[in-house]
């Protein structure tokens, strides 16, 4: 058995930027460019991984509004993003319909997405299965061992460790100690400022992991390389706490409730009926082999979409 895990909020949003330049819109303003591609990236994820890995178990995993634990550590934690108000609408609609292909769809207050698969990844292995985690997020790559499989969705291909070893010079389980010498502009932390990625995985490949490193600091032969580690270790050690995926979330569903279910044209097609798409409606159909003209817009995306339009308006 196999439990594919989606990072839906990272599909979400590669989905958004890829058809941002061609923006479409229903007749009262909801935006809906991004919901047919993201579909689509998640479509071709179970055809590529989920038949040939003989997927039984599948979850769209999505990020929940507000703070959570790594503000606490960190009050300005992915402060500097931006937030472009299309897509918020978007991605409620997105969790709604990835249903439509019989994937369960999960999120928890208080905890990044990244949290709850490394969770769900944890729980799937200990049950004996295997995990294939769909993601182009570099904080996942942590997460890659022998039971747990890293599936690049924008190349089609799984991640290998030489993949990871070429890319950062460190293997997997050292990424987050990669991150906390050189920072996360993306995430908002700086890391140990003048420490690059070259130093950073040169430290790491002698001294093996942050603690050693910092506590054989004065080793280092590099004087000004020395005086940075020294200086910044404390930094460091919180960067680190801030990379490191939490497996350990008490996530309400467990593993049965995620089993892969067959879709569900009605809410699939007729939710993208509903929210005024042309072209996707006609490709799903094709794909699961029904007639499109039987299927009416979805009365239930139809509401969902006029509450999110009125609350995005009030």
């Amino acid at each position: 058995m196999t439990l594919l895990l989606l990072d839906a909020n990272g599909l979400a949003h590669r989905a958004f930027h890829s058809t941002a330049s061609n923006r479409s819109y229903r007749e009262d303003g909801f935006p809906t460019f991004a919901i047919g591609r993201f579909l689509d990236l998640v479509y071709k994820a179970l055809i590529d991984v989920g038949r040939p890995q003989c997927a039984t178990h599948a979850a769209a995993i999505f990020d929940p509004r507000g703070k959570n634990w790594r503000h606490d550590l960190a009050p300005d934690y992915k402060s500097g993003r931006s937030h472009d108000p299309d897509l918020r609408p978007q991605l409620r609609l997105c969790r709604e319909l990835v249903k439509g292909l019989g994937i369960a769809s999960v999120q928890m207050v208080g905890y990044e997405a990244d949290d709850l698969i490394a969770t769900y990844a944890r729980h799937a292995e200990e049950a004996g299965m295997g995990a294939v985690i769909c993601s182009i997020d570099k904080d996942l790559l942590q997460l890659l061992r022998p039971a747990v499989a890293v599936y690049n969705p924008m190349k089609r291909s799984m991640v290998s460790e030489d993949d990871v070893l070429n890319r950062f010079g460190v293997m997997p389980p050292a990424i987050p100690c990669f991150q906390a010498l050189v920072g996360d502009t993306t995430d908002g932390y700086a890391g140990i400022p003048g420490v690059g990625p070259k130093a950073a995985a040169e430290l790491l490949v002698e001294y093996g992991d942050l603690e050693t490193l910092i506590a054989n600091a004065a080793s280092i032969t590099k004087p000004a390389l020395r005086a940075k580690i020294i200086a910044g270790a404390d930094q460091a050690r919180l960067c680190r706490r801030l990379a490191v995926l939490d497996d350990a979330v008490p996530v309400r569903r467990d593993l049965d409730d995620l089993e892969l279910r067959g879709a569900d044209p009605d809410l699939l097609i007729g939710g993208l009926k509903a929210l005024g798409l042309i072209h996707w409606p006609g490709v799903f159909a094709e794909r699961l082999q029904v007639d499109p003209r039987s299927i009416p817009p979805h009365p239930g995306i139809t509401e969902l979409s006029d509450e999110i339009m009125e609350m995005v308006s009030a």
